[in-house]
């Protein structure tokens, strides 16, 4: 059984109980094995865990999706509260990273760095392609660009090697679980582009892409690029998507209006089963 619980989005839901801001945080249970996916920004989705009835003490393992502020700074307030034994990220985790408008450069990155976890005996794993972590569940990163029309926002910028260039997310990961109706994806931004993800984790496994769940950063898409993104989506063979976050109401609602998907909302307090 695989469950997703949303600890943490930018919208709220029913449960009025809950506190939501922009952020990402999901607890995704496979089996009897449970995985923190992103820490968002703060400590609102460790609050809200409480209020789920989800012990966050029994997670040794934490899982960002990317160093983006809004994914990983609620690491800080994880440990604060936790013993935490492992962070797993993608390659070049700790490279800063920013925003910069054109005339000054905004910190958008997770606040802390290797020492952080050197000084709270935190081991940190590397996936930087796949990277098993129990029987049909892995982690994928190092992804292909297979759709040039995919593009990331140029106001994303990293300071690597000592100089500032453009933020090629080459840090991003997702979680792939396998399932007898295909694979299920867990994505925290897609900053590499949706397709670009789905696409090299397709081609890794061999399988159809089954469900799609997190954020997908088409906020800013053109309604071009949005309507290329749904018949692509159809060719990898997704039937769910549950997208969220940084996905943008436009991708949402032509989603929900389009008979070949199943769709759902993935806000703060929803969750997906999956027997």
């Amino acid at each position: 059984m695989i469950t997703i619980k949303t600890l943490l989005e930018n919208t709220g839901s029913r449960n009025r109980a809950l506190a939501f801001e922009h952020g990402l945080s999901f607890f995704v249970t496979v089996d009897n094995k449970s995985y923190l996916f992103d820490c968002s920004g703060g400590d609102k989705f460790i609050k809200n865990a409480r209020k789920m009835n989800i012990d966050l003490s029994k997670i040794d393992t934490i899982i960002c999706s990317h160093s983006h502020y809004d994914h990983s700074c609620g690491f800080l307030d994880l440990v604060d509260n936790f013993k935490i034994k492992k962070l797993i990220t993608g390659k070049n985790y700790f490279d800063p990273k920013y925003s910069f408008d054109g005339m000054k450069y905004t910190y958008l990155g997770c606040g802390f760095n290797k020492d952080f976890l050197e000084d709270n005996g935190i081991e940190h794993i590397i996936c930087d392609d796949v990277l098993e972590l129990q029987e049909n569940v892995y982690l994928v990163g190092n992804f292909k660009r297979n759709y040039d029309f995919e593009k990331s926002p140029a106001r994303f910028v990293v300071e690597r090697d000592g100089k500032i260039q453009i933020d090629d997310f080459r840090d991003e990961i997702s979680l792939v679980i396998k399932t007898d109706e295909g694979l299920v994806v867990v994505t925290g931004c897609s900053h590499p582009g949706i397709l670009n993800i789905l696409s090299t984790i397709k081609e890794r496994f061999g399988m159809d892409i089954w469900a799609v769940y997190g954020g997908t950063h088409l906020v800013e898409a053109s309604d071009e690029r949005l309507a290329r993104t749904l018949v692509e989506l159809k060719k990898l063979g997704v039937k769910l998507l549950g997208f969220s976050h940084c996905s943008g109401e436009k991708i949402i609602e032509l989603i929900k209006n389009d008979k070949d998907f199943l769709s759902c909302s993935l806000n703060t307090g929803d969750e997906i089963k999956i027997f």
